[in-house]
């Protein structure tokens, strides 16, 4: 009796440690963030280029970060603000106070000042990712040009490595390119003696977006998108960690009816309160309304439908298609050469009175056309016709962004209930 008694609480005590030990994992695993935004900056002496004295026309990332980019940080509650530079070391972020406003650190009285400031002669961008300071707060903001360089060199893959390592913990980030205006030396990394050259026209420079919540991340890319198109129309986004078009919806007019599918539960809502009366069709909506309209016809028929959009960035690197399911010999569905128009024909004569109803099936294929980091990339740096160019920027995105725009995917079902009228 006494065995037992000691192997059951041998157990117990066994049981106890463990569920004490899960229960730091999982409380050190799912740690929340401090509240605030850390902004690390690159001061290498590759960014000069990119900024100009208060006397001269500003670029377009210039003008974005000295007057836009406080509102976007404040209209968003990014606070406190914390601010780091960083060239071959990442300096301590440091808070900025309430009255001072950070667009003004990118104003420069002369040209000696730009020169003082971006000064570094290395760019370490894959030690941010490494830093502790990068996960530390709600969100991360990163300013660069792009190009890895330490004293050895450009290793790609092990930027690749550490950026995956943080979309595995669970951190969604974001990759924002735009064209800017460029007039300044341009330094290349894979030669032992590179030698600076001079370079006057547009040029590639990022910010990236760090957060551990895919709905602010989604929240904070897209209003960012929104204040930049305000200076350039000239600027593209990619995500880097797994996204799903459920966190969305889109919206289509059949007819002049505006249906929304809400991608998140597979469902079809009507959005408009009146029915297209067309006089060869009417397109009836259910009361109350339902996850289907109602096609009433006594004629063949063609019905327009247009692809509204999409409350998803991500959208723009897929090709959405429509096809009916079941196929039926009594409908056909016919996409005008521009994008995003189709054409719902139906045959009266051969349309049963029953089991005629009808399933509009919406899929988003991936266009590899629209990948732009394909684009915007270049496999050598001292090259002058690829100076608006980032070195390595495909192979960066064929790992770390592709394989997450490199699948179809289904959308969701526009339903139709046929009704023949006599």
């Amino acid at each position: 009796m006494k065995k037992i008694n000691f192997l059951l609480a041998f157990f117990y005590i066994l049981f106890i440690s463990y569920s004490s030990y899960a229960k730091d994992v999982i409380d050190s695993s799912s740690e929340s963030p401090e509240q605030g935004c850390v902004v690390f900056l690159d001061t290498s002496l590759s960014m000069r280029g990119f900024f100009s004295p208060s006397n001269q026309e500003a670029s377009v990332i210039q003008k974005f970060l000295q007057t836009e980019f406080r509102n976007y940080l404040s209209e968003n509650d990014l606070h406190p603000i914390y601010l780091s530079y960083f060239g071959s070391k990442v300096s301590t972020p440091q808070p900025l106070q309430d009255n001072v406003n950070i667009g003004d650190r990118f104003i420069y009285n002369s040209d000696s000042k730009i020169k003082e400031f971006f000064s570094s002669g290395s760019s370490n961008i894959t030690g941010i990712f490494k830093n502790e300071e990068f996960s530390k707060y709600s969100v991360s903001v990163i300013i660069t040009d792009g190009v890895q360089y330490t004293t050895d060199g450009f290793d790609i893959g092990k930027m690749i490595k550490t950026i995956k390592s943080k979309t595995d913990e669970g951190i969604h980030i974001s990759l924002l390119g735009l064209k800017s205006e460029f007039d300044g030396f341009v330094f290349p990394v894979l030669t032992a003696y590179p030698a600076p050259f001079w370079h006057k026209g547009m040029k590639p420079i990022y910010i990236w977006l760090a957060t551990r919540d895919v709905r602010t991340e989604i929240n904070l890319k897209g209003d960012m998108a929104k204040r930049i198109k305000r200076f350039t129309e000239d600027f593209k986004i990619a995500n880097l960690s797994d996204f799903k078009l459920t966190n969305t919806s889109m919206n289509f007019e059949v007819g002049a009816v505006t249906v929304s599918l809400s991608l998140r539960k597979s469902t079809m809502r009507i959005e408009s309160e009146k029915s297209d009366a067309n006089p060869k069709y009417c397109m009836v909506i259910p009361r109350p309304k339902k996850d289907h309209l109602e096609l009433r016809l006594r004629n063949d028929v063609n019905i327009p439908i247009l692809n509204k959009g999409s409350t998803d960035i991500n959208t723009v690197y897929y090709k959405i298609e429509m096809n009916l399911e079941p196929e039926v010999n009594w409908a056909k569905i016919t996409e005008y050469e521009n994008e995003g128009r189709w054409s719902l024909s139906l045959i009266y004569d051969k349309i049963p009175r029953r089991n005629n109803n009808l399933k509009i099936k919406i899929i988003a294929t991936p266009v590899p056309e629209k990948w732009w980091w394909q684009q915007w990339s270049t496999e050598a740096d001292n090259s002058r016709e690829d100076a608006d160019k980032t070195l390595y920027l495909k192979r960066f995105g064929e790992q770390t962004i592709e394989p997450l725009y490199n699948k179809k995917l289904e959308i969701g079902f526009i339903n139709l209930k046929i009704i023949k009228n006599k």
